[in-house]
């Protein structure tokens, strides 16, 4: 029951009242809802009365929440209008909208926990088979099933993984891909924008939009660049058409659990596909790309044009001035040419005018030769005195004719004769002079070319004391020693009394001479032993008497005893090899011996330590060849 109240409407300011009888006084009564009105009013006042029971929130905001259901709205009216709740199927629940179930089809994934909460509320307070009533006209099992629908909607939409699953595969959700034609290409904003703004929904982060025709080029490139590393967060566990919770055993639930992850595992890639064809066909429809593609062209031209250019300028310089080099190198070898022809014909005419001069003085001097009767009056050595005229005339420079000339030409008869006599006699005697000395220097070339002769000669004989070394050294460091010629050499030179240095090469070469000739080898080994005996035959007979704790030195030497070669250990110790006076110094210390004892003592020690060494790095690299 419900009251209502009714007010009569103002009157208007020139309408002409007229009071025919006087009102009653108000009065309240009670009018009963009928018809459609009369189920309304009682499922309003069940919601009101049940509100309280659900939650703990006050009276007015049930109120409030129980005239949102009722309300209709044309949006939600006409979305439910399509949808027929009653006619769903449990069996089915897999294939039913969720959204729809509870009402939220006009918000889908956009939905918040709270919308989905109030929903929830809303239908379980409409469609719970105890608030139904008479159930309007449907059975208690119809009624069940609708709740039953009503309730794995909300279990599925309230729980996070559950709900991602399901709007991973939103069954609303529009993904066509806009295809490459001309529609495409020339609306390409209108065509495309709606469609990246739909799937941006997938992605993991925030997706740049797809901007306009003023976007710069770097903010284009920046987009396709995130759009082709599109991550997204859809799954398809949603599809699995294998339910492993149903499984008998282990292996047929891991085996269902692999059917299930390959099948995601396909639709995942197919995902990835569809959305790398919406890029590429975006990117080739794209009037941006285009255009930024043909600014790029244009741009890379003109800079091609301008390096062009520039090489064309400068191999134009460069022509330039290779062509002024060339020229100015011109001029300057036409002017040094110019110069060199000035210059040599200057000299021609230096030249000719000596030759002249020498020609007019030596025709001078003949005339005045001629006229002193060339200073004799006998025919035969008038012939003798003309011939000497001719080699004056040869010998002498312009200069010395000139002068003698003049002393013949304006003296007396005898004094004519004597400078002329004189100065053949200064010419003989410069002419033998230059004869001598040229004699000399040949003489000497050739004393030069003797003593080089001589030297190398020299050089290619070896004295019995080297030869004898290099057999020793040979014998020493055989086949495989490493540098082996040249430490052969190096042995020779160390131990050769004579100042001449051995290279490694004539050493090969007087060993190769050793070898085809046996006879110079055995005239080594006499030679070898003869000197030998001659210098230890004598101590033949008093080496058997010799304690062996003394070393026999050479010839005309006492013996080292062991005192001494302890002394003299210590001495090389103590007294350093920077020490000018230190052989000096060793001799002093040891008191029994000279210095040049003391220098052939350690020279032979020298020479057992470096043999020791020698023999065994050849045992060391013949062990390591075997």
């Amino acid at each position: 029951m419900s009251e209502v109240m009714f007010y009569l409407p103002p009157a208007d300011a020139e309408m002409q009242t007229e009071a025919l009888s006087p009102l009653s006084a108000l009065s309240c009564c009670c009018v009963e809802r009928a018809g459609k009105w009369y189920g309304q009013s009682n499922r309003r006042h069940r919601i009101v009365s049940t509100s309280s029971a659900l939650s703990n929130t006050s009276v007015e905001e049930e109120t409030s929440t129980a005239a949102e259901s009722t309300a209709e709205t044309p949006t939600l009216r006409s979305m439910c209008h399509d949808f027929d709740l009653m006619s769903l199927d449990p069996k089915e629940k897999k294939e039913q909208d969720h959204y729809a179930v509870l009402g939220l089809a006009h918000l889908r994934y956009s939905a918040t926990d709270d919308d989905i909460k109030k929903s929830y509320r809303n239908m379980v307070l409409k469609h719970h088979p105890d608030k139904r009533g008479d159930g309007g006209g449907y059975s208690r099992e119809r009624l069940d099933a609708v709740f039953t629908c009503i309730k794995h909607a909300n279990d599925v939409l309230s729980n996070t993984p559950s709900r991602r699953a399901y709007d991973s595969v939103d069954p609303t959700f529009d993904s066509t891909i806009p295809s490459v034609n001309s529609e495409s290409k020339s609306d390409f904003l209108n065509v495309f924008r709606p469609v990246f703004e739909r799937n941006a929904r997938w992605s993991k982060g925030t997706m740049p939009a797809l901007g306009d025709d003023d976007t710069s080029y770097a903010d284009v490139d920046d987009f396709y660049s995130a759009w082709y590393a599109f991550d997204s967060w859809r799954e398809f566990s949603y599809l699995d058409k294998e339910e492993p919770e149903k499984a008998e055993s282990r292996e047929e639930r891991r085996w269902l659990e692999r059917q299930n992850k390959a099948g995601r595992a396909q639709k995942k890639k197919e995902e990835s596909a569809r959305m790398r064809s919406l890029v590429d066909n975006a990117y080739a429809c794209d009037p941006r790309i285009r255009r930024f593609k043909e600014e790029a062209k244009k741009k890379k031209e003109d800079q091609k044009a301008a390096k062009a250019a520039a090489a064309k300028a400068a191999a134009d310089e460069k022509l330039r001035a290779q062509r002024e080099k060339e020229e100015a190198e011109r001029k300057q070898q036409e002017a040094e040419a110019e110069e060199a022809r000035a210059q040599a014909e200057a000299a021609r005419k230096t030249r000719d005018a000596i030759k002249k001069a020498m020609q007019r003085e030596r025709k001078a001097f003949r005339t005045a030769c001629k006229e002193h009767n060339y200073f004799t009056d006998d025919s035969a050595k008038r012939v003798a005195h003309m011939e000497n005229v001719e080699r004056l005339c040869e010998a002498l420079s312009i200069t010395e004719l000139e002068e003698l000339r003049k002393n013949i030409a304006g003296a007396e008869a005898a004094t004519a004769r004597e400078a002329f006599l004189g100065s053949i006699t200064a010419l003989q005697a410069k002419q033998q002079h230059d004869v001598e000395q040229q004699a000399a220097t040949a003489a000497a070339a050739k004393r030069r070319d003797d003593a080089a002769s001589a030297a190398k000669a020299d050089a290619g004989k070896w004295p019995s004391d080297d030869s004898a070394l290099l057999v020793k050294a040979v014998k020493m460091h055989p086949a495989g020693t490493v540098n082996r010629w040249e430490v052969i050499a190096n042995f020779v030179n160390q131990h050769s009394s004579s100042k001449t240095s051995r290279t490694s090469k004539e050493c090969i070469a007087m060993a190769k001479k050793f070898q085809k000739d046996n006879s110079i080898k055995a005239e080594v080994t006499k030679r070898a032993f003869e000197r030998f005996d001659k210098e230890h035959g004598s101590q033949g007979a008093s080496k058997e008497s010799v304690p062996t704790e003394r070393t026999e030195g050479p010839s005309g030497m006492q013996p080292w005893t062991s005192e001494e070669q302890k002394l003299l250990e210590q001495a090389m110790k103590d007294v350093p090899s920077s020490d000018p006076e230190r052989w000096k110094k060793i001799s002093a210390i040891l008191g029994t011996r000279s210095v040049v004892e003391v220098k052939k003592r350690v020279k032979e020690l020298m020479e057992k330590i470096k043999a020791a060494k020698a023999k065994k790095s050849t045992a060391a690299a013949t062990a390591s060849k075997a």
